[in-house]
């Protein structure tokens, strides 16, 4: 299975094609060549490498500025994979706009099947995460964090979403590598998510006592994209 994931908030399909082509190891694409021309190149690498799923993380972002009809004209220009032989299957994954635009045109509504992620837990989900923390660890090459608390710290610094549970726990990693520490602690966790919410010390989820008192507002980033 290969992800991609749409660099630019107005990314378009052309793109989209040229970063799924060069996601496949094909690095030599022209943009000089057609939508069309792009697309059968793609579909060759994808049944070339035994490609089944295509998935488009943040696919708000392809969409842009946001009409049904501007939804399903993307569609449309990528369905080729989906039919045929050697077809894939498509997923799009993104904020709640896509999930609104997506179910607005019946056509669309028909062909996609909806799934909603809930929101994650430090309880029932701890075995989970724990796991996906220590398989971060080691593909880093770094001993996993032992705190009691800093999956607790960590759900709620993360809004209770998965996927900001995982770029937490990778911006972390980051601080820690750039410190040439073999071990991620919480400290690496403070420090990135400090940073990434501009918020004080006082507000720092990892770093204060009654951390499960602090209430977030929108930061920047949401305000521009929205829960995840």
């Amino acid at each position: 299975m290969h992800q991609n994931r749409c660099p630019e908030p107005r990314a378009t399909t052309k793109s989209l094609l040229i970063e799924l082509l060069i996601a496949t190891g094909y690095e030599n694409v022209s943009w000089a060549k057609s939508e069309q021309e792009i697309a059968k190149i793609l579909r060759h690498r994808l049944q070339l490498r035994g490609v089944m799923i295509v998935w488009i993380d943040e696919a708000h972002d392809l969409i842009g500025g946001g009409t049904p009809h501007k939804v399903q004209m993307t569609v449309k220009s990528t369905k080729n994979l989906m039919q045929g032989a050697g077809a894939v299957g498509l997923i799009l994954s993104g904020i709640d706009t896509l999930w609104t635009l997506i179910g607005s045109d019946e056509q669309l509504n028909r062909r996609f099947s909806k799934m909603p992620l809930g929101a994650i837990s430090a309880v029932p989900d701890q075995k989970m995460l724990n796991q996906i923390v220590r398989t971060l660890c080691k593909e880093a090459g770094m001993t996993a964090p032992v705190s009691h608390d800093l999956l607790e710290r960590l759900v709620h610094a993360s809004r209770g979403r998965f996927g900001r549970f995982i770029e937490y726990t990778l911006a972390a990693l980051e601080v820690a590598a750039f410190a040439g520490d073999a071990e991620l602690r919480i400290q690496h966790f403070a420090e990135a998510w400090g940073q990434r919410e501009g918020c004080e010390l006082s507000q720092n989820v990892f770093l204060v006592k009654n951390w499960g008192q602090i209430a977030f507002g929108q930061n920047s980033a949401d305000k521009q994209k929205g829960a995840r």
